[in-house]
């Protein structure tokens, strides 16, 4: 699915363009996203199925808020926004129905398999050499430098195996495995017993981040569930429960219908 941004320039529309590949930005006629007064080179955009990384050519690049200095990466993800001395490059995915209806049969596939829909939990590193890549998480993971770790990173602060990642019915946990320098989400020291952690979270191992997403999570624990409600009375109609497989399913199979009928 191509990729869109919005690039807005003081007192100017904002302009919406493509990225069909490797673009740069800034105020030189050679950038391909002009920004009138910028330096030339200020920033290069490389799109991936994640987002797009961003390589800071100059000083003062935010990227999602977080400052990036110049020669560092970090991923820009869809709705984050590029920011340069008044300029801003928002990131969004251009509508692509036929790429819609083919993920939506892909989904429809796995639920009949019997298989969970969608990829999973799964890590995404927003910064450093490796920034853009995707690690499906399975049942469990080990995240380090070394060989032993099942997610590698190119970062010589974390330790050969640094942090264990485990996913289950009950939500997601991390565990610091004795690194020398410690791991971090969302910038909170995490001690070595297991810590929970739930979509959006961003992990800090080394000077590397990664996000922690799952785009089909569990339902809550019943431990977690929201509180419970009067006791129903007796003799009273009972709902029935549709498995939460099944109900997926059945979401994905409605989605793709109205889909089909949208581009007749």
């Amino acid at each position: 699915m191509p990729h869109v941004v919005i690039v807005h320039v003081p007192g100017a529309e904002p302009e919406r363009r493509e990225l069909p590949g490797p673009i740069s930005a800034g105020g030189s006629r050679a950038d391909g996203l002009l920004l009138p007064g910028a330096p030339a080179g200020a920033l290069r955009l490389l799109p991936l199925e994640a987002g797009a990384v961003v390589e800071a050519g100059a000083a003062g690049v935010r990227v999602g808020g977080h400052a990036v200095r110049p020669g560092a990466r970090r991923l820009l993800r869809p709705g984050e926004r590029v920011e340069l001395r008044g300029f801003a490059v928002v990131l969004e995915r251009a509508p692509a129905p036929e790429a819609t209806r083919a993920a939506a049969s892909a989904l429809l596939h796995q639920a009949a398999r019997g298989a969970a829909p969608g990829d999973g939990p799964r890590l995404v590193v927003l910064t450093g050499p490796s920034a853009g890549e995707r690690h499906a998480l399975g049942a469990e993971a080990t995240v380090g430098r070394g060989r032993a770790a099942v997610i590698r990173i190119r970062d010589p602060l974390a330790s050969r195996v640094h942090a264990r990642l485990r996913a289950g019915p009950g939500g997601a946990t991390l565990e610091d495995l004795g690194s020398r320098n410690g791991v971090r989400v969302n910038g909170v020291p995490v001690e070595r017993l297991p810590c929970p952690v739930a979509p959006g979270d961003e992990i800090a191992v080394g000077e590397t981040l990664l996000a922690f997403e799952d785009p089909w999570p569990d339902p809550p624990a019943a431990s977690e569930a929201a509180p419970p409600r009067s006791p129903r009375p007796p003799g009273g109609p009972r709902r029935p429960r549709i498995p939460s497989r099944l109900a997926a399913a059945l979401l994905l199979a409605l989605c793709a219908a109205a889909l089909a009928l949208a581009g007749s």
